[in-house]
């Protein structure tokens, strides 16, 4: 049984993708400890400044593997499923997902703490967990009704339908809506429009809208405090350079 996760650099971006399409690639510990392990990787390694994660074959995943999940049932966070979510929550280098076929448990609710998401108009998803007598994870029971309020985020947790990209789109856990067999190629191009943008300022941009709990005169602060920081950086300075000068600018100098 081939259990793999493969990891392809293509200049500052690092492609992971899941490919176990004998079992429409459904999710194994070994396979959560790897994508950790890479995710970790590219947020200490500068020269990767984007991660794109996608589905080798027709699918993107069918979920956590059922009979793992028997064998080695999670039993806290220091989990391997539950380090993997907080490997994408709290990357610091934006994830751009790419999805095609089947998006089915984790397979769905990873994507809502991807920065963007290319799902194709034949994508399915589903969130399965109260029809297999568990209760929801990744945050969906949260994030779900306040992204799509409470009555439809009930609809999907409670009746687990499988429903369609329009619906995932409306629940705002899918960027833009491509054709079949074309979300890989969307996800790679917004990945090099990020890998030519400030990576400090790009970083610091995500780090905002990841933070929870501010007043709003809580973020402001925080906001002015990078900002200043920013104007005093090299990232400014080549801005203001290549305005000037009218040319592209490039944060790949030293």
């Amino acid at each position: 049984m081939t259990q793999s996760i493969l990891r392809t650099l293509d200049g500052p971006i690092m492609t992971l993708a899941i490919d176990r399409q004998n079992r429409k690639n459904a999710l194994t510990v070994e396979m959560y400890d790897a994508l950790t392990q890479h995710i970790d990787d590219a947020n200490a390694n500068d020269d990767i400044r984007v991660i794109v994660l996608t589905g080798e074959g027709p699918d993107f995943s069918s979920g956590n593997d059922l009979h793992d999940f028997l064998e080695n049932p999670p039993r806290d966070m220091n989990s391997p499923v539950f380090r993997f979510i907080n490997a994408v929550r709290l990357s610091e280098k934006p994830i751009v997902a790419a999805v095609e076929g089947l998006a089915v448990g984790i397979g769905t609710t990873i994507l809502l703490h991807c920065d963007l998401v290319y799902a194709a108009d034949n994508a399915r998803f589903k969130l399965p967990f109260v029809d297999l007598g568990v209760t929801p994870e990744a945050g969906s029971s949260y994030l779900l009704p306040q992204n799509f309020g409470y009555q439809r985020a009930a609809e999907l947790l409670l009746l687990c339908p499988i429903f369609d990209t329009q619906t995932a789109q409306e629940a705002g856990f899918v960027t833009k809506i491509v054709g079949a067999g074309e979300a890989r190629a969307a996800a790679m191009k917004t990945a090099k429009i990020l890998a030519e943008k400030a990576p400090l300022a790009l970083r610091r941009a995500k780090a905002l809208m990841k933070t929870d709990g501010d007043t709003l005169e809580q973020r402001m602060a925080t906001e002015a405090e990078m900002f200043g920081k920013g104007l005093e950086g090299s990232e400014f300075k080549e801005a203001v350079d290549a305005f000037s000068n009218k040319r592209k600018p490039n944060f790949y100098k030293k």
